[in-house]
């Protein structure tokens, strides 16, 4: 996804594109019981042959652990500004910035009771 050289700056982390999967698994490992991630449309700017800028919607959603034992999720919808580049005929991220457009924070309070999607024995 990320030239060896490409960046990305998510705020909380800023630094090369193969580091952030560490950092962000490393993070989300401490606190989240489970994570979504939602890409939407992104709009591209052809720069010229070989770079092209990408604006692309970014939604997610985090179950997490509360100190008090219960859960709650972290939810946060942002923008992805990427630069791409073509570099021997790949296309990867040069450059990313992310943008924080808003967040939310809730308990969980299950939908369903426990067990309702337990399989059934065979």
């Amino acid at each position: 996804m990320y030239h060896p050289d490409g960046t990305d700056d998510h705020g909380t982390f800023q630094g090369l594109g193969s580091d952030f999967a560490v950092y962000a698994t490393d993070v989300l490992g401490r606190h989240a019981v489970a994570t979504s991630h939602v890409i939407g449309d992104s709009l591209y700017e052809v720069v010229d042959d070989v770079t092209i800028d990408v604006e692309t919607q970014v939604m997610a959603v985090h179950r997490c652990r509360a100190a008090d034992g219960g859960e709650y999720l972290e939810r946060f919808g942002g923008r992805y500004f990427d630069r791409f580049e073509c570099r021997d005929g790949d296309w990867k991220i040069a450059e990313r910035r992310l943008t924080w457009d808003w967040d939310t924070r809730e308990p969980v309070t299950p939908a369903f009771p426990p067990g309702r999607f337990t399989p059934s024995p065979r």
